[in-house]
């Protein structure tokens, strides 16, 4: 499968072929990302990192921070 991702808040833009039934997990993992500082885009909504993708689909993983 073919997904489309944007890496905020940098704004990177990568293509990346997975294979089907790939979820969020998967993406992150490609990417050499921790699922726990990412929330996972698409369509304006968050979706859950297991949420299986659909070849196509346009993504962004949304670094998160959390300090005090």
């Amino acid at each position: 499968m073919k997904l489309h991702v944007e890496l905020l808040p940098s704004g990177e833009r990568k293509v990346m072929k997975l294979s089907d039934e790939a979820s969020g997990f998967d993406v992150v993992d490609a990417l050499d990302l921790r699922p726990d500082a990412h929330i996972l885009v698409r369509d304006g909504r968050p979706i859950p990192m297991d949420e299986v993708l659909e070849n196509g689909d346009r993504v962004k993983l949304i670094k998160v921070a959390s300090g005090g």
